[in-house]
């Protein structure tokens, strides 16, 4: 675990380097992604009769959409970070609500903070729109690893530490 840790820690401090590399490669994957599963859900048209219209049906948004993200992964990038934007202006709008119904409950305190801090991140891409697309997705991803990996560095650490208090 130890060696997987420092892995992803490595790559997300590279991917934190490249933001926008980081992005667009990401979408032009997910891109593939929905073109492989556009061919499955083609074969499933052939091979299960009983819904042979939804897979149909299916394989041409799958095929579609795939194939904008992997053709331009610049706009695909910019439209995908500004979905993300509203999507996190929003949840904070229902978060916030659910803080007003629960604020007298102990550490409320923190749901409100988690609220503000996802109010601001929101409203930071969308008003940085188009130009936070150069960054965001990219960030997003190497902030993942660079935790990701962290945690898997003190996961193995305290293994260790227990077996060595064990042994003692």
């Amino acid at each position: 675990m130890g060696i997987l840790g420092v892995i992803e820690l490595f790559l997300g401090f590279i991917a934190l380097a490249s933001p926008w590399l980081v992005g667009a490669s990401f979408i032009w994957v997910i891109g593939i992604m929905l073109m492989v599963l556009a061919v499955i859900r083609l074969v499933q048209v052939f091979t299960v009769p009983a819904s042979r219209g939804w897979n149909l049906v299916m394989a041409i948004l799958y095929a579609i959409v795939g194939w904008f993200l992997f053709r331009d992964p610049n706009i695909s990038l910019a439209i995908t970070t500004l979905i993300i934007g509203w999507g996190l202006v929003i949840a904070a709008v229902f978060q916030g609500a659910l803080w007003l119904q629960t604020r007298s409950l102990p550490a409320s305190g923190w749901r409100l903070f988690n609220v503000i801090i996802t109010l601001i991140l929101g409203l930071m891409v969308i008003f940085g729109w188009p130009e936070s697309s150069a960054w965001f997705i990219g960030t997003l991803v190497a902030v993942e690893l660079i935790f990701s990996g962290w945690t898997l560095l003190l996961y193995a650490f305290s293994g260790r530490s227990g077996r060595l208090r064990e042994s003692l």
